[in-house]
C-alpha cells in the first residue's frame, strides 16, 4: 500500500523489518524489492531482484504482471530495448 502511494522510506522499513520471508512467498518478497528499487530509480538492483524472483519458477500472474510491468521500465531506463521490448509483450499476452 505504502508503496502505491509513493510513500517510499516507509515502505523500504516495512520491508525491511519483515523477517526472512517463507519459501512460498519468496517471489513476492523479491518482487516488491524490485518494485521499491524501481521506484526509487535504481534500476540495475530492481532488475537483480526481479531475475531472482523470475528464476524461482512459475509465478501467478499478478506476480507476473507486476515482474513484467517492472522489468520492462527498469531495462527501458537502462537502455536494454530488446529486453524492455519482450517483458513488454509478455504483459500483453497476461
Amino acid at each position: 500500500y505504502q508503496l502505491e502511494q509513493e510513500q517510499l522510506q516507509a515502505a523500504e522499513r516495512e520491508l525491511r523489518s519483515a523477517a526472512e520471508p517463507p519459501e512460498q512467498n519468496r517471489a513476492e518478497y523479491l518482487i516488491l524489492c524490485g518494485r521499491l528499487a524501481a521506484k526509487k530509480q535504481r534500476y540495475e538492483t530492481a532488475a537483480e531482484y526481479l531475475r531472482q524472483a523470475e528464476a524461482l519458477g512459475p509465478l501467478p500472474k499478478l506476480y507476473e504482471r507486476e515482474l513484467c510491468q517492472t522489468m520492462e521500465l527498469a531495462s527501458r531506463e537502462l537502455q536494454d530495448y530488446k529486453s524492455a521490448y519482450e517483458y513488454a509483450a509478455r504483459q500483453l499476452k497476461l
